[in-house]
């Protein structure tokens, strides 16, 4: 078993007494609250902490979309437009 900071005072009173070591350790698990984890429940009661993640999975995903599809139609347009031969002095390298 590990000392911690308090334990050795404890064990230090307890030397010259009639203390056994089973005794002992049932006094540091019964006195020490240092040992107990703090209550934390397994979901966030919130409800509107909770939908809030999706929210912005749904926004997120919308812009993308939209973003994606001004993206198609830029470029069918781009892509709709005529090739405009080169000068002829660009292409003897005039």
């Amino acid at each position: 078993m590990l000392l911690e900071k308090g334990d050795s005072e404890l064990l230090e009173r307890n030397a010259t007494s009639n203390v056994t070591p089973l005794k002992y350790a049932m006094l540091l698990e019964d006195s020490s609250p240092r040992y107990t984890k703090p209550y934390r429940p397994f979901f966030n009661p919130d409800p509107i902490a909770m939908e809030r993640p999706k929210l912005t999975a749904i926004l997120t995903g919308v812009i993308s979309l939209i973003l994606g599809f001004i993206y198609l139609v830029v470029v069918q347009f781009l892509d709709a437009r005529e090739m405009v031969p080169a000068p002829i002095g660009f292409l003897f390298g005039q």
